[in-house]
C-alpha cells in the first residue's frame, strides 16, 4: 500500500509541476501582450532606455521579458540596434537571448520532463524524438539558425527533452551568433544608409533560413508524415 500511495503522490506531484508550468507561461505571455498593447510604444521605451545610466541591463531584463510572447520577429530583437553601437548592441542582445533560452529550458525540464516522460508513446514519432533526445549539436545550430521559428518553442522542446544543458547551451550560443550578428547589421547599416552592408545582411540573414532547409532532411519527412 506504502509503494502504491508513493507512486500516486509523485503521479500527483509530477501533473501539479506540469500545470504550474502552464500557468506560467500563460501569465508570462499575457503579461508581454498586455504590455505591448497597453499604449506603451517601443519608441518611448528606446526613448526612455537612451537617457537611462543602465540603459544596457534594462535592456537586457526587457529583451527577457517581451521574449515570452512568441513571434519570430519580436521588436525587441533589433530595439538594441538602435540603443547601442555594434558592438554593445550585439553583446547585450546575445546575454538577453542567452539568459531567456537557459530560464525557459529549465522551468520546462524541471516542471515538465516528468510529466511528457510519462505521457508521451514510445512508438510515436521516434524518429524526431529520437534526433532531440540525442542532443546533436549540429541539429540544434541548424535550428537556431532558422530564426523565423520561435525561439520560444525550440527552447520548451529542447528543455522536456533529455538533452544535457551544456550541449543546448552551446548549440543555442553558436546558433544565435551570426543570427544576432547580421540582424543588428541589417539595421545599423540602414541608419547608416550604408546599401553594401544592408544588402549584405540580408543575404546572409535569407540564407541562415535556406542552410537548414536544406540540411534538416529527417524534419522534412516529419512534416510530411503529420500532413
Amino acid at each position: 500500500m506504502k509503494k502504491e500511495e508513493k507512486k500516486m503522490k509523485e503521479k500527483k506531484l509530477i501533473k501539479t509541476r506540469f500545470f504550474v508550468l502552464i500557468i506560467l507561461f500563460v501569465c508570462f505571455a499575457i503579461t508581454s501582450i498586455y504590455l505591448s498593447s497597453s499604449g506603451i510604444t517601443i519608441e518611448q521605451i528606446k526613448n526612455y532606455l537612451l537617457t537611462s545610466e543602465y540603459r544596457g541591463i534594462f535592456f537586457i531584463l526587457f529583451y527577457i521579458t517581451t521574449s515570452f510572447v512568441p513571434l519570430p520577429f519580436a521588436p525587441t530583437s533589433f530595439l538594441g540596434a538602435f540603443l547601442f553601437y555594434f558592438t554593445r548592441a550585439f553583446i547585450y542582445t546575445l546575454i538577453g537571448s542567452l539568459i531567456f533560452s537557459t530560464l525557459m529550458f529549465y522551468l520546462a525540464r524541471i516542471l515538465g520532463r516528468d510529466f511528457v516522460r510519462t505521457r508521451l508513446k514510445k512508438d510515436k514519432y521516434p524518429e524526431i524524438r529520437e534526433q532531440i533526445n540525442k542532443g546533436r549539436l549540429k541539429d540544434l545550430i541548424l535550428i537556431r539558425f532558422f530564426f523565423i521559428l520561435p525561439s520560444e518553442f525550440v527552447n520548451l522542446v529542447y528543455g522536456l527533452s533529455e538533452i544535457k544543458f551544456w550541449r543546448y547551451f552551446l548549440g543555442t550560443l553558436i546558433g544565435n551568433i551570426p543570427v544576432i550578428f547580421f540582424s543588428i547589421m541589417l539595421i545599423r547599416a540602414k541608419l547608416a544608409k550604408d546599401n553594401f552592408y544592408f544588402i549584405l545582411s540580408i543575404v546572409f540573414l535569407s540564407l541562415l533560413i535556406i542552410i537548414p532547409i536544406l540540411s534538416m532532411k529527417k524534419i522534412r519527412k516529419f512534416l510530411k508524415k503529420i500532413k
